[in-house]
């Protein structure tokens, strides 16, 4: 297992990918991993930071890069003059990946009228143009059906993790304590939610109330007390 742990520590998504979903194989198959360092846990957690730059994905920029390009030369083909949701959403996504490419941000403040996953939407609109394209470039259509494709894949992974977490969580307690709030708030809650397979963890129920004393928003203190209550 600990060397599905040292795959983990990648700039490639998809071989990150490959072994994330191999450790939940194995885990689920009753497989155990040996307690690792603070550092290497944090590699399970990727999907929840993956816009970061350090350490990043090289794969998803180069990605990102190439589709943020078509977006902004196919403008005028993407926004529909006659429906202004078309334009709001062009906007949200170039947004998006700006934040990502410039500075290594994850701004989902765009997406707040429209989904709840800035990977969703993005799968979502990037397939919509995808298709657009394909009959007027379809070298720029093939560049956003990847773009489509990799955020897709990275939702899956969150889910991915969340499925790990709910076999190791207990075991890293106290470094939840220390860097869940880092993540984004819709990532918060699958931590938040994975650890409610640890009933009656004396540990795991005083990381509940720390954060419960300590969360950035109403919406993720209802959350966690939802899960707390059945530890």
């Amino acid at each position: 297992m600990k060397d599905l742990v040292k795959r983990l520590i990648t700039l490639n998504f998809a071989d990150y990918k490959a072994a994330l979903s191999e450790m939940r194989d194995a885990l689920d198959s009753g497989k155990k991993l040996e307690k690792i360092e603070d550092g290497e846990f944090f590699f399970i957690l990727r999907p929840y930071c993956w816009f970061l730059h350090d350490p990043g994905f090289q794969d998803i920029l180069d990605v990102c890069e190439d589709a943020m390009q078509v977006i902004i030369d196919h403008e005028k083909l993407l926004i529909e003059e006659t429906n202004p949701i078309t334009g709001n959403e062009y906007m949200a996504v170039g947004s998006f990946l700006a934040s990502y490419l410039d500075t290594g941000d994850y701004n989902p403040s765009a997406w707040k009228s429209l989904f709840s996953s800035p990977e969703i939407a993005i799968h979502v609109a990037a397939e919509k143009y995808s298709e657009k394209l394909e009959t007027k470039d379809a070298e720029a259509a093939a560049q956003l059906k990847k773009l489509s494709n990799i955020f897709m894949d990275l939702e899956g992974c969150k889910h991915l993790t969340y499925y790990i977490l709910r076999h190791l969580g207990a075991d890293y307690i106290d470094f939840f304590g220390v860097i869940i709030h880092r993540f984004p708030s819709p990532d918060q809650t699958y931590i938040l939610h994975a650890l409610d397979a640890f009933p009656k963890n004396t540990a795991v129920a005083n990381f509940y109330k720390q954060y419960i004393a300590t969360a950035s928003s109403d919406y993720l203190r209802e959350v966690a007390e939802k899960y707390a209550a059945t530890v």
